[in-house]
């Protein structure tokens, strides 16, 4: 048993390790700082807040509270999350997102043909959380597809660019597949994704989607100080 978990700290460790340095390679071209994530985080937050949070959608405040819920774990909001949405049918969430993984092109999210699944997007953050058999090898084929189409992945079948909110949506479940699973690859492939997203100046006025991106920020640093702690 010992060894066992000798082991997996070696594998963590080498893994981080990796990430490391891909991530160097990264900031070298991005040039994006964890500070200026942070301050991205914090007026995404901001300015969901100016427009009034019950204005949202669902869908908008479900990630501003998930963003919100991660940043304070993260110590980056100093108050605990007071968004409330109703709860969802999880039987009914279940049915949905079996039904819409029946219907996947080549039954993949993601193909060299086809590209994202349609509303990828929406589903793929309920699949983590309903993780079974079948998704882990979903994950790894669209950590290739990111990998190898870096900045043009994502795009539909016409080659049309998939919106920032959706992928930020995507970085988020990528990072929260990381921590579960305890896999820097997929933080990787999530930070890659909102750096290619981040925006050259932070922004002035609401638009939907910034709760998204608070939410995959949020959720690449829990990941990473998770992932961290368990490499200790």
């Amino acid at each position: 048993m010992a060894h066992s978990v000798e082991q997996k700290s070696v594998a963590l460790w080498r893994r981080g390790v990796a990430w490391v340095l891909d991530r160097a390679a990264d900031a070298l071209q991005q040039e994006i700082t964890p500070d200026q994530r942070q301050e991205l985080f914090a007026r995404c937050i901001a300015l969901c807040h100016s427009v009034g949070v019950e204005t949202l959608d669902t869908d908008e405040r479900h990630a501003l509270m998930v963003a919100w819920t991660w940043g304070h774990q993260a110590g980056w909001v100093d108050a605990s999350c007071s968004i409330s949405i109703a709860p969802s049918d999880s039987a009914s969430q279940t049915s949905v997102l079996q039904s819409w993984m029946k219907a996947l092109p080549n039954d993949a999210i993601v193909t060299p043909k086809t590209g994202a699944a349609p509303e990828l997007a929406r589903f793929l953050p309920l699949w983590v959380n309903h993780a079974d058999a079948r998704l882990a090898a979903q994950m790894e084929r669209l950590l290739r597809h990111i990998e190898i189409r870096r900045q043009d992945c994502l795009a539909d079948g016409a080659g049309r660019s998939m919106p920032w909110p959706q992928r930020a949506r995507i970085a988020a479940a990528l990072a929260e597949y990381a921590r579960r699973q305890l896999d820097w690859r997929f933080v990787n492939g999530a930070l890659k994704l909102t750096d290619w997203d981040f925006p050259r100046s932070l922004p002035r006025r609401y638009r939907p989607g910034l709760a998204a991106m608070a939410w995959a920020i949020a959720a690449q640093e829990q990941a990473v100080q998770h992932l961290w702690e368990q490499a200790q």
